[in-house]
């Protein structure tokens, strides 16, 4: 899995949402002014999280996006999924000539499959819980 900036920003936007706890929808402009991300960025990264079921969105003077669902419900994982690709590491085929390879695969599919279950544990409110106990 490589996470690029697609992903930080994502879940950046999605927890100024979800600290915003606001029952009109939040535009991409408040969201880009706050958090300095480009609205053209955001554009695209509200698009792919729109159509994954993350938020919903409103046009209009007053339109924007708001959570589809609960912040307790939405987890790390599911943002990243919605901006990123996701490449599964591929397990080996035991091919004799790349022994080392098939060795190494195995670390590389574990890997991925410990980051994809820490991303699924934590959700939105669990990020803003901790940041409040500090």
């Amino acid at each position: 899995m490589i996470l690029t900036t697609k992903s930080r920003y994502a879940i950046q936007a999605m927890l100024y949402i979800s600290i915003k706890d606001a029952k009109e929808p939040i535009s991409i402009s408040e969201i880009s002014n706050s958090e300095k991300i480009s609205n053209k960025y955001l554009e695209q990264l509200f698009r792919k999280l729109r159509m994954k079921k993350i938020v919903k969105s409103s046009r209009g003077v007053y339109g924007g996006y708001i959570l589809a669902k609960p912040p307790s419900k939405i987890t790390i994982y599911d943002i990243i999924s919605a901006v990123e690709r996701i490449d599964k590491a591929v397990p080996c085929k035991k091919n004799p000539k790349n022994r080392a390879e098939c060795i190494a695969s195995e670390l590389w599919v574990n890997f991925n499959k410990n980051i994809v279950e820490y991303f699924k544990s934590y959700t939105l409110t669990d990020l803003i819980k901790k940041s409040s106990k500090k």
